[in-house]
């Protein structure tokens, strides 16, 4: 049997994303591939409607977070 896959699917790749939930919202960072989704999930349960380009403090605020958060891993792994 041979396996097709597109050429958006990271499976069997090296890629770094991350999330991040909240009660309201959903990030989603794929720094491989530069993407950036989110949701809110007050009004968008089912995660229909990227609403990125709609909240760039937000985005920014969770990408700080997150950096910050794998700078806190790392230290600890030393």
């Amino acid at each position: 049997i041979t396996q097709h896959r597109s050429e958006d699917d990271v499976m069997g790749k090296s890629a770094e994303g991350y999330y991040l939930r909240t009660l309201e919202w959903h990030f989603m960072w794929y720094v491989t591939d530069e993407k950036v989704v989110l949701y809110n999930m007050k009004t968008d349960p089912m995660s229909d409607h990227n609403v990125v380009d709609n909240h760039p403090d937000l985005v920014e605020q969770f990408k700080k977070e997150i950096e910050i958060w794998k700078k806190e891993t790392l230290a600890l792994q030393m």
